[in-house]
Parts: structure tokens; C-alpha cells; sequence
């Protein structure tokens, strides 16, 4: 049921039809609280709907309700716990309409409860001293203010008959009604250009020339830039410069010309065009591909090596120096040395480095494990070392590694290490296991400076 037609006839035959389905209520009435007629022959529990209020707001319609469930207190004997038990099953009886406003179609598919709601016990009221519960709910329904729904035609504003005046309207001054005609006073029915409709010096009503002095648009011969007559002058010069006579071409552009000493249409000459290089050619593009390469930009300073690229920039040369340590040995159990770059063949088993003498990064670390296994006792690790700490450049081969033939490489692409000048660099290989190590045949890392 679409709420937009929802009267309040139809509200209040919702709250009967949810009374008369309900099995628990056995009575219906409307209407002020004397109008439920609670003689002794009614019967209960009771439901009693009276009439509140409607509130109006945009899109929606509110419509409050007095609501009363009730019932008699049969057992004297135990009155106030048959009391306590009629307010609870009221109470129950109220929240089962809620619930059905709020969920169920029957008062509407979008109607809603305003909420929050309250409801009061009351004890030993009205004739019967009857038991229950009362509250206000109010209904919010769709409601758009439809004037097209209004039963009325309203016709005020057209005249029906002669006369001065016919509905709303009426024609003073400088208009007049002829049956269902409107005119102005002293109209003609085509007025010439620049004519308004107004007053001469008398007072007379009429269209009259527009005047061009202290105001309207200007008459007569245009001056300045502007050449022509008016309403429609054109623009032959800007700045007291005249413009080229003709039509420019396609990608012509106005430069101005000293010799003519006019505003010239034409394409871009290298001549014209303000650089920095000496160019050569008639059009930009030719005295483009010409550049005086005399004007060749500086290097940057502070740079230690750059390279002159195609596209005229100098750009960092990156040196690389790769460096190979040979290590053709195991390594004994549990046993730890450092290499440096300067040695072949290192047994050296205290710290060992190479100084900086550059500022570099290493990178790109690979070892190559040689025909023999890493025991399973534990692992071998090639760390690089930087002012005598571990960094992480790391490689290892795993406990119980097994290669053959020409060995397998092992290699760590992803990490590096900064140096500056004066930094100590040192390669740590360290046995964890508690036999021999499985030999290498030597290590091999990049140095970028």
C-alpha cells in the first residue's frame, strides 16, 4: 500500500484490523476515552485508539496516536499480582503494534515509527478500575505537498469577458483588455530599430527613437584602432599600428615589421626567433637542427666524471671496477677469517681490511661453492664487514649443501653497502659447522664510485 494515499480513515481501520487479528485482544473502540463504553459487559483486554495530532515537514507526514491497552483485574484475592501480570502482557500487547508498524506492510511498505517512544502503567482507572499501559506513537508517512491531487480549477488569471479587469488581473496605466486582447496604450504594431516604449517630453505614451547622447550605442564613423561605421566597426590596427592587408596562412603568425612598420602575417624565421645559439636556415625547424654547437652546456660541478650524451647534456659517468678475492680452500670447523682485496690466497685469521681511498658502493656479491659439501652440522657465511662491523651483505650456504662438478655459484644482487673515504672494508668467512667447510673457489663483488 503506497503511504502517498494513506488518509487518516485508513490509519485508524489499520489499528482495528491489527485488534481484530490478534487473538490475545478480544475488544476495539476509537475515539475519546468516555466513547469506549467500558460498562460491565465489555469485554478484554482492550485496545483504544484517540485522536492526537498530524505534524507536516518536507516529504513526510507525521500522525500521532493515543494508544491504550487495558484489561480487568479478576482475582481479588491476589490483586496486585494480577495487576503486575495485566501490565506485563499489555506491555507485550504494545510492543507486538510496534513491531507490526515497523516491519509489516499493513500501515504502509515506508511507513516508520518516530522514535523514541514511551508508554506509562496506569492502576484502578476509569469505571471498572481497570489495569494497563497507554503511549503516544506517531506514523511518519511519504507525503509531497501534490497540488495536482487538489480537486479545484483555478482560472483567475484569464479574462472571460470585455472590460477593464477580469479575475487577478487588472489593466492600469499603459495597458488596456478588449475582450481577451491586451494592448499598450498608442502601440503600433511594428516599431523601427532603436525604438523604446515610453513618454515624450509631455508626457504622451508611444515608442520613440532611442537617443545616442548619454547613452544607447554609439552612431557614426569609428575612430581610434577601429575603422568602419558604427553598430559594426572592425579593427584594423592595434596600438596605432596598422595590420597587413590580405588573409593569413595556416601557421602564420603577426610579428611586427620595422621596415613596413605594420603587423606582418607570416611564418617564423630562425632570424626571428630570440635563442641562445647561433642558427642558420629560414624556418625554425632547419635553425634548430644547425645550433651553433660552441654553446655547449657546462659540466655540473662537483661531480667526479661525466659523459656528453646525445641528446646535449652531460650526464654522471658511473665508474664500476669489479673485484675478485681467490679462495681455493676449505675452511676448517668452527673457525672464522677475513680477506681483503690486496691478498690471493687468505688464511688470515684475525681482521683484515683494505682502507677507502674513494667514496663507493659494493654490491652484487657472488661465491662459487666447489665440488665438496657443507657438513650438516652447520652453516658457512661470507658477511662483508665495514669499519669492523657486519653489514648486510650477506651469503650462505646452507648446512649439508651438496655441489659437484664445477660447482654452484651463490650470489646476493639485492643488498649493498656504502663506503666513504677512510672506511675500512673486510670479507668475514665463517665455518658453524663442526667439520671442515665445503671449499670456494673465490669471491667476486662490485665496486661503483
Amino acid at each position: 500500500m503506497s503511504t502517498s494515499a494513506t488518509t487518516y480513515n485508513v490509519i485508524i481501520k489499520r489499528f482495528e484490523d491489527f485488534a481484530n487479528a490478534h487473538p490475545l485482544i478480544n475488544r476495539f473502540t476509537y475515539g475519546t476515552i468516555q466513547e469506549g463504553d467500558i460498562g460491565k459487559s465489555c469485554t478484554y483486554p482492550w485496545m483504544h485508539v484517540a485522536p492526537s495530532s498530524t505534524n507536516y515537514d518536507d516529504g513526510q507526514r507525521g500522525m500521532s496516536f493515543d494508544i491504550l491497552f487495558a484489561d480487568l483485574v479478576r482475582d481479588k484475592d491476589d490483586k496486585p499480582e494480577n495487576e503486575k501480570e495485566i501490565i506485563s502482557d499489555c506491555s507485550q500487547l504494545f510492543e507486538d503494534l510496534l513491531a507490526t508498524i515497523e516491519n509489516n506492510t499493513l500501515f504502509g511498505d515506508n511507513a516508520l515509527l518516530q522514535k523514541p517512544i514511551t508508554i506509562t502503567p496506569f492502576l484502578n482507572s476509569f469505571t471498572n478500575n481497570l489495569t494497563g499501559v497507554e503511549g503516544t506513537i506517531t506514523i511518519e508517512l511519504d507525503y509531497t505537498f501534490d497540488f495536482c491531487s487538489v480537486p479545484v480549477d483555478f482560472n483567475f488569471n484569464i479574462p472571460t469577458s470585455g472590460g477593464q479587469g477580469g479575475g487577478v488581473l487588472t489593466f492600469d496605466d499603459s495597458l488596456n483588455l478588449s475582450g481577451t486582447s491586451v494592448t499598450l496604450d498608442n502601440d503600433v504594431d511594428a516599431p523601427g530599430n532603436d525604438y523604446y516604449y515610453g513618454t515624450d517630453a509631455t508626457g504622451a505614451k508611444g515608442w520613440y527613437v532611442l537617443p545616442t547622447a548619454g547613452g544607447g550605442p554609439p552612431t557614426g564613423a569609428a575612430g581610434g584602432d577601429l575603422t568602419g561605421t558604427y553598430p559594426d566597426p572592425t579593427v584594423h590596427r592595434v596600438h596605432g599600428v596598422d595590420f597587413q592587408s590580405g588573409t593569413p596562412s595556416d601557421n602564420e603568425v603577426w610579428i611586427y615589421k620595422g621596415s613596413a612598420a605594420k603587423w606582418q602575417h607570416q611564418h617564423v624565421h630562425a632570424s626571428e626567433v630570440n635563442n641562445d645559439s647561433a642558427v642558420t636556415g629560414t624556418n625554425v625547424d632547419d635553425a634548430l637542427d644547425h645550433l651553433n654547437t660552441t654553446k655547449e652546456p657546462t659540466i655540473t660541478a662537483g661531480t667526479t666524471a661525466q659523459y656528453w650524451r646525445g641528446d646535449k647534456s652531460w650526464q654522471p659517468l658511473n665508474i664500476y671496477q669489479i673485484y675478485h678475492i681467490t679462495v681455493m680452500q676449505s675452511i676448517n670447523a668452527s673457525s672464522t677469517f677475513y680477506m681483503n682485496t690486496g691478498a690471493i690466497t687468505q688464511t688470515i685469521w684475525f681482521y683484515s681490511a683494505t682502507i677507502m681511498t674513494a667514496p663507493c658502493t659494493v654490491s652484487d656479491m657472488y661465491i662459487n661453492h666447489y665440488a665438496t659439501q657443507q657438513p650438516a652440522s652447520g652453516s658457512q657465511t661470507f658477511i662483508v664487514w665495514k669499519n669492523n662491523a657486519a653489514t648486510s651483505l650477506v651469503i650462505t650456504i646452507a648446512a649439508g649443501a651438496v655441489t659437484s662438478g664445477n660447482g654452484t655459484v651463490y650470489s646476493n644482487t639485492t643488498n649493498s653497502v656504502s663506503f666513504a673515504t677512510g672506511d675500512t672494508f673486510s670479507v668475514q668467512r665463517k665455518n658453524n659447522a663442526t667439520a671442515v667447510g665445503g671449499a670456494i673457489t673465490g669471491i667476486t663483488l662490485r665496486f661503483k664510485f
